[in-house]
């Protein structure tokens, strides 16, 4: 799939088909999003696919008050695919620390993120990205490292809908030249 139309057909899916990505194709979809840029090369991204339906469920539990739907795509996706941040890695080289290291995680996650869900739509794959839910609780079902940080969740599987483009705003609103 062509790199522009990848990014203008790619949608968010929120329901899924039954069939399972394989346990290739999931690793060949992270490898793809290692690609993405980080702060100084530092990668500081890592994941953690969930497959076992005790497990999602149980993640699906911990969703916050209000997430009704988060909760359902975390039981429903064949995959859950957590997104780390090793918070220690991020904007940080050798002694140098950027005054703005705690947040450069977030960017890091927010590119490997884009870059994994653009792969996935590519491969023929659907993706929706979560952020709302109890982030110590999943932290804890995961068996994390302390200073790993649950970033988001990613619902992983095969398309089971197709919604049209919701509207963007237009580019003299996003842009401003000096």
């Amino acid at each position: 799939m062509e790199a522009l139309q990848c990014i203008t057909s790619r949608r968010t899916i929120r329901a899924f088909t039954d069939k399972i990505p394989s346990k290739d194709m999931v690793e060949q979809l992270i490898s793809y999003a290692s690609w993405a840029p980080s702060w100084a090369n530092s990668q500081c991204v890592r994941y953690v696919a969930v497959t076992d339906p005790a497990l999602k469920n149980q993640m699906a539990d911990r969703m916050e008050k209000g997430s009704l739907k988060n909760s359902k795509m975390t039981r429903q996706a064949p995959v859950i695919l957590a997104l780390i941040a090793l918070p220690d890695k991020a904007g940080r080289l050798g002694d140098h620390v950027d005054p703005r290291a705690e947040g450069w995680k977030f960017f890091d996650c927010g590119g490997a993120a884009q870059t994994l869900c653009l792969a996935a739509h590519a491969m023929g794959l659907a993706t929706v990205q979560m952020g709302n839910f109890d982030h110590k609780a999943i932290h804890e079902l995961l068996e994390l490292p302390h200073e790993a940080e649950v970033v988001e969740l990613i619902g992983l599987g095969y398309p089971d809908a197709n919604p049209n483009a919701p509207a963007r705003l237009a580019v003299d609103e996003l842009l401003q030249w000096r």
